[in-house]
């Protein structure tokens, strides 16, 4: 035999009243704040290290060129697997089921 009884045991998140969670007009207080993390303090430097009279061009670093067209086939691509995937299970599937 099949079990037809099946029992959930829910727990709330919040620990509000299941009145107020079922209310859709409720609106939650907003939480407060701390303030010490958005103030920075007036003697702040940052510690960078950087310098201003080396302009060459050795730090930059030359990224590959990367055209439109291909970000274009590569989405094509991923596109094209997917739905070939999907087709793929659907077909097994079916063919599943014929079996039966």
């Amino acid at each position: 035999m099949v079990p037809t009884k099946v029992e959930i045991t829910l727990r709330k998140a919040d620990q509000l009243a299941w009145g107020k969670l079922e209310d859709p007009n409720y609106k939650p207080e907003p939480e407060p704040v701390e303030e010490d993390f958005l103030e920075i303090p007036e003697s702040y430097q940052p510690d960078w290290d950087i310098n201003d009279d080396d302009i060459s061009d050795s730090d930059e670093e030359e990224a590959p060129e990367v055209t439109q067209q291909k970000i274009t086939e590569q989405i094509t691509e991923g596109l094209m697997k997917k739905q070939q995937e999907m087709q793929n299970s659907k077909r097994k599937e079916v063919e599943e089921e014929m079996k039966r």
